[in-house]
């Protein structure tokens, strides 16, 4: 009797501070670390990274079923783009951003790949400052998407060894009118910084379909 008391103590206690933690939305990436302010001000960074662990998850399971690779755009989590909270700001940018992370997420879990979501999200989070509240900036979202696209689409091979945020600068200049080119090509070069991670990552294939178990950044499940 005493010792299920102090199991369901202890198992309370947890859950509270796990809840508090996590504050009202209920969601890790609004409410603490390093990412934090990134993911509120773009929501489709936000579904990037929701999507990233969901794509990666699922080729662990591919793998460990000995089911191999699958095609990403049949699987039901893709297609469904779960975990979106009405808090966290537009739904398609939020789509837009799960389905693009879940593949890459896949692509890294079924190639034998690290988790390098967090490193990635990190990078494109550098000296941003976590707001009062978790309302996603559109203006920020708009050219953090636009310039992931940008970086994922970027010819790799030539640009991995060159300094990539200074091109991505460049480009964005000479798309946006100068008024407007500080705060929006700011956005632009993070989510450059955060596609061309994944541009670089995807040359060459590697044959082996092992999943990384060990990496301590892995999320848990």
């Amino acid at each position: 009797g005493d010792q299920v008391l102090r199991t369901f103590t202890v198992f309370f206690t947890l859950t509270a501070l796990a809840a508090a933690a996590f504050g009202e939305s209920g969601d890790r990436h609004l409410n603490s670390g390093e990412t934090q302010a990134l993911f509120q001000k773009s929501t489709y960074a936000h579904g990037y990274m929701h999507g990233y662990e969901d794509g990666f998850h699922n080729a662990d399971i591919d793998i460990h079923m000995g089911r191999g690779e699958r095609a990403v755009t049949q699987m039901k989590d893709f297609k469904d783009c779960v975990g979106y909270q009405k808090e966290f700001g537009d739904r398609r940018s939020y789509r837009n951003g799960y389905q693009q992370g879940f593949k890459e997420g896949y692509a890294d879990g079924i190639d034998g790949r690290e988790f390098r979501a967090i490193a990635g999200a990190r990078n494109a989070s550098t000296g941003l400052t976590p707001s009062a509240d978790a309302l996603a900036d559109r203006s920020f979202d708009d050219a953090f998407s636009k310039g992931y696209e940008s970086g994922r689409s970027a010819d790799a091979n030539s640009l991995r060894h060159q300094a990539h945020s200074d091109y991505a600068l460049n480009l964005c200049q000479s798309k946006v009118p100068q008024s407007q080119a500080t705060k929006y090509c700011d956005a632009f070069v993070r989510g450059f910084s955060l596609g061309f991670a994944d541009a670089v990552a995807s040359i060459p294939r590697s044959g082996t379909h092992t999943a990384q178990t060990g990496s301590q950044e892995r999320p848990l499940k």
